[in-house]
């Protein structure tokens, strides 16, 4: 993805849509910062990112944001049927998300770990065993500190183990992890994700794009993850 040139409004102030935002600015890019929530932390946030050189949009200028911004950063707080996301989808223009971003410029070998419950434990006992064997491995994620911020810290022939959420599936198609884990899939978010079908689907987004050479890790006893191997040419 080509940065300079390019206006990218980043929603969302969480600890994902300022490492989205910090990484773009590095980057050359023109970045526009929205959040509709304003309390002091996020107001704290666009304070520092504007101070780098990042615009913060406020109700007057919304629209006229909208209009001028090439690209949509989503937080994955906020649903992929936002007002927001739903207005840069019908002027044709592209969503991401922090993630997607990483998956695009993490060197490092990625392990990516999904599921309704034992993610957290998961990715932290893969980053245990990794480190037990002597490699660099970083738990990024949704267990705490975004991927984004480790493109940078990490290299070829380190880890990365990365805890998916299904909010994050929502703006995730280009990770291409060599391992991804399905723990297990019951009833979760459904107001968010409306039914079991959607959730279902997200879920297995993480293993859909998976090549030959990639493994995919599924749980036999959980019906539904079980069903993902024949999703996937890993």
């Amino acid at each position: 993805m080509y940065f300079k040139g390019q206006k990218f409004l980043v929603a969302g102030m969480s600890r994902s849509g300022e490492s989205s935002a910090r990484f773009l600015l590095a980057r050359g890019a023109e970045v526009y910062l929205y959040d509709d929530i304003q309390d002091g932390a996020v107001r704290d946030c666009e304070k520092k990112l504007s101070e780098l050189g990042a615009h913060v949009v406020t109700a007057q200028n919304y629209e006229e944001a909208l209009r001028a911004c090439d690209v949509l950063v989503l937080s994955p707080g906020i649903p992929i049927d936002n007002a927001l996301p739903v207005a840069f989808r019908r002027m044709g223009k592209a969503i991401t998300g922090e993630e997607e971003l990483a998956a695009r410029y993490l060197r490092a070998t990625s392990v990516a770990v999904t599921g309704t419950n034992g993610k957290t434990t998961v990715t932290s006992m893969i980053r245990c065993m990794l480190e037990g064997c002597g490699k660099n491995c970083a738990a990024c994620g949704n267990i705490g500190e975004p991927t984004l911020n480790f493109v940078e810290k990490l290299s070829y022939g380190d880890f990365a183990a990365i805890e998916i959420s299904s909010f994050q599936l929502e703006t995730l198609s280009g990770l291409r992890p060599h391992i991804a884990v399905v723990t297990n899939i019951s009833e979760d978010h459904l107001d968010r994700h409306y039914n079991m079908e959607n959730y279902v689907y997200l879920k297995s987004r993480l293993v859909r794009g998976l090549r030959e050479s990639e493994y995919a890790v599924l749980n036999y006893d959980d019906e539904r993850v079980r069903a993902f191997a024949s999703l996937t040419r890993a």
